[in-house]
């Protein structure tokens, strides 16, 4: 007990909170008489006594001093253990003067037999114990799930847990989902994109004697029934053996098993769990150094993860150096048991675990940070992941892993489970079906080694959902919905965040920047702008990876704005302040898409999706992009914008002095925009006479509350599918009387 005594008495635990929450560490200095250090329930004394006292709360008090912590996973209480797997450990180095706080609130509804226990912890060296205010960093906060076991049996099997994830019994475990995707997995077993495709070269194994070499191929495309695997993998930093000019003829004659990177050789051993001879590496299956091959067989990749029987995912490694195996304390991996009573009456056992199981060894893990990797994950039809902690399984209709390799769904519902169901999209949905979020999400934060592959990288999934969703793609985004698609919004450090120096795609693009990005969710009809065309121009025979340039022609109101930037003295999140008539608006929220050195001194507001909530707050909000004038009624966007309330609405819908009102004159002047020119003509005499009207029915639908704002309720035409020849915008319509603005939102390569 030497390190406990070093943090100090248990009288200095308490002396700043009351009794109803004192801190729970001097649980723990009285052992059960057993000796175990854990009481009945199998969990340690601070565990055990919150569970029998708890009260629904917001936050109650467990342990304090991380050397109480470690003290607990020493006499192995499971839920002390799970909980220290969760923390960096990088933080966790120092004395035992660290304290880590960790707090806990049930949340015990029990929907379908679940209950969460919400985690809280900080994590910090204080110079006393009782300084809790000196440099707390940031809350850490982690969702364990509790499940009545009763119900999830079937879910649950007597898995052999080894202490490293390339044991014999994950062999067999893996072969049982495989076995069972192809014996009765209707979406997994679709054919063949052609019925003899086969990659243009693969990598198989000769065993000469006792040694065994690696060797590439060209197969022969005449053998229909050739199946091979494909590997997905990080490069890393380290120098990687690759297919080249120079390498060429040895890896045609065969090396070495032995002497390649640890990642390959296992992906070697993996295949055989299979019964497989070949398998796909990008490195050594594609001429680096030849750029003619290298185009050819990126164009490929889509086919190549398509058509595979399968895909090694090397998920938990960096690099190839580190390999698909991983060491791995099998208890953490195995789950554990808690009574349900000391819940509540009548509840059977509870199995507890980690509710980011998914998220932690999956979407969160090295591999799936990089950009490649959201296109060889999407298309392929089976995905074994090689995580830290255990193997998962994903598949088009089952999710799984050891500690659930009956499936996922039903104990952790919220997970992205369905990411790679490209096929069960509707095209009848008016929004854009969720996948391509998601897409957007993932692949707009993952990494690129070369920025220019961002195009490329993508191509292969546009390929595959343009004619699963019939429907014509435009640099990341599509006809469908198109204006609503627009609204999409930058997430992250400004400072980190710019447009290429070579052109890539429009500013109204999320490929034209280098950042997450966060799509619009929100789908409405009628929206503010009307798109009369749209096309994105394209090198010929690479129309979805080599974009040349853009154009939106659209129909809309155009508010116009001086600004100044905000006073935060950190640039991370600087934004700016828009000013119409010299006066800042209430509830006005701008996000920059990257940090501008020079910015003209007006902007402009287009508002393009409108939001009215039927409640009794009859909330209103409006969001958009800002732009700023390239040209003769060309503009290019900047940022995003949200306005919320009526009266900010409605300076933004119906558009401002600044930019079209003439506030020195009764008279009011309408900017219009004609065939490129500016003219100024009277203002109609009843501005809300002129709008468009809802259609009678729309009126009615529930949760929208339409009220008389300037929008255009007529749907936009899908845009045509055609490139713009000239670097110049296409003439504007003529003003129609309604009351919106022509005008070109143009992002042309110079």
């Amino acid at each position: 007990m030497d390190s406990f005594s070093e943090a100090g008495s248990a009288n200095s635990l308490t002396s700043d909170a009351s009794d109803e929450s004192d801190w729970l560490d001097e649980h723990c200095l009285s052992p059960p008489k057993d000796g175990s250090g854990l009481s009945g329930s199998g969990l340690c004394p601070a565990c055990n006594h919150f569970f029998h006292a708890y009260k629904l709360r917001y936050e109650y008090n467990h342990i304090r001093l991380l050397s109480t912590l470690q003290l607990n996973i020493v006499n192995q209480c499971p839920l002390c253990t799970l909980i220290w797997s969760k923390i960096d450990k990088s933080q966790a180095k120092g004395t035992a003067a660290h304290e880590i706080k960790l707090t806990y609130m049930i949340d015990d509804s029990l929907i379908e037999g679940a209950i969460e226990l919400f985690v809280s912890y900080y994590l910090h060296l204080s110079s006393s114990l009782l300084d809790t205010d000196s440099g707390l960093p940031e809350q850490a906060c982690s969702v364990i799930r509790l499940v009545e076991r009763k119900g999830i049996e079937h879910l649950v099997s007597g898995h052999d847990y080894s202490d490293n994830t390339g044991s014999h019994a994950n062999k067999q475990l893996a072969l049982k989902w495989l076995q069972a995707c192809k014996m009765n997995h209707t979406k997994c077993n679709y054919p063949k994109t052609h019925l003899k495709w086969l990659p243009t070269r693969l990598v198989t194994i000769d065993s000469i004697g006792r040694e065994e070499k690696a060797r590439v191929i060209e197969p022969n495309h005449d053998s229909p029934h050739l199946e091979y695997m494909a590997l997905s993998h990080c490069w890393g930093l380290k120098p990687i053996l690759t297919l080249n000019a120079q390498s060429k003829s040895s890896l045609e004659r065969g090396v070495l098993v032995a002497l390649l990177p640890r990642t390959f050789r296992e992906a070697l051993e993996i295949i055989k769990w299979f019964g497989i001879q070949y398998i796909w590496i990008d490195s050594l299956c594609i001429l680096q150094d030849s750029d003619e091959d290298w185009q050819r067989e990126a164009s490929l990749m889509k086919d190549v993860y398509k058509n595979a029987m399968g895909t090694i995912a090397a998920t938990g490694a960096l690099d190839s150096s580190v390999g698909c195996f991983f060491a791995r304390d099998p208890e953490i991996v195995r789950g554990f048991c808690i009574p349900g009573r000391l819940i509540k009456k009548n509840i059977h056992d509870l199995f507890c675990f980690d509710s980011e199981i998914w998220e932690e060894g999956v979407d969160r893990a090295p591999l799936n940070q990089r950009a490649w990797v959201v296109q060889e994950r999407l298309l392929s039809r089976r995905v074994v992941h090689f995580s830290q902690q255990q193997l998962f399984w994903e598949c088009h209709e089952l999710n799984a892993c050891e500690m659930f390799p009956g499936g996922l769904e039903k104990v952790v519902p919220d997970i992205t489970i369905g990411f790679k169901n490209l096929h069960s999209m509707s095209t009848s949905e008016k929004r854009l079906a969720p996948q391509w979020e998601r897409v957007t999400r993932a692949y707009s934060k993952a990494a690129l080694t070369k920025a220019s592959d961002k195009i490329i990288a993508l191509a292969g999934i546009a390929t595959e959902m343009e004619s699963v969703l019939n429907d014509n793609y435009l640099a990341g985004l599509w006809a469908r919905n198109l204006p609503e698609q627009l609204v999409w919004q930058v997430v992250g450090d400004k400072t980190k965040i710019s447009r290429p120096s070579l052109y890539r795609a429009p500013s109204w693009s999320w490929l034209s920047i280098d950042t997450a990005v966060e799509p619009s969710t929100t789908f409405n009809d009628p929206v503010l702008i009307k798109v009369s065309s749209a096309a994105v121009k394209s090198v010929p025979g690479r129309e979805l990876s080599h974009i040349q340039s853009g154009f939106i022609r659209l129909r809309g109101v155009l508010t116009g704005a001086t600004w100044r930037r905000t006073s935060s003295t950190s640039k991370v999140n600087e934004s700016i302040v828009l000013l119409f008539d010299e006066q800042e608006l209430d509830s006005m929220y701008v996000n920059l898409d990257y940090l501008h050195s020079r910015l003209s001194s007006t902007v402009y507001c287009l508002p393009i999706v409108p939001q009215r909530y039927n409640d009794l707050e009859g909330r209103i909000s409006t969001e958009g992009l800002v732009l700023h004038a390239t040209g003769e009624a060309e503009y290019q966007r900047i940022g995003y914008f949200r306005a919320q309330g009526r009266e900010t609405c409605e300076i933004i819908e119906q558009g401002s002095r600044t930019q079209g009102w003439k506030s020195s004159s009764q008279e009011k002047k309408w900017v219009v925009y004609q065939n490129g020119k500016i003219r100024n003509s009277a203002a109609p005499s009843s501005f809300q006479q002129t709008l468009v009207k809802p259609r009678e029915e729309e009126k009615t639908r529930e949760n929208v509350n339409y009220t008389p704002l300037a929008y255009n309720s007529a749907a936009p035409p899908a845009p045509e599918k055609r490139a713009h020849q000239e670097n110049t915008p296409p003439p504007l319509d003529a003003h129609d009387g309604t009351g919106l603005m022509g005008a070109a939102y143009d992002d042309m390569q110079a």
